[in-house]
């Protein structure tokens, strides 16, 4: 059996990346990649793509992502 392999490419993440990165669990990223994306209420789903059946995340469309959160909180 292969094993899991790490992407190598640094604008590329593995959810177990993307946990010790930013400190979100995988079973959260799992919550947040399911949640429907509402823009009038500022609630994103958490931007995704899959490479056969693994999850991968692009590193700019995350950091896109934590802006769009960030300009929310600054809102209230």
């Amino acid at each position: 059996m292969l094993k899991d392999l790490e992407p190598s490419n640094p604008a590329v993440l593995s959810p177990k990346q993307f946990e010790r990165e930013f400190g979100i669990s995988t079973s959260k990223q799992n919550k947040l990649r399911m949640r429907k994306s509402k823009e009038s209420d500022g609630i994103y789903a958490l931007p995704f793509f899959k490479v056969g059946n693994k999850i991968r995340y692009n590193r700019e469309a995350i950091m896109q992502w934590f802006s769009k959160l960030q300009e929310k909180e600054q809102i209230k």
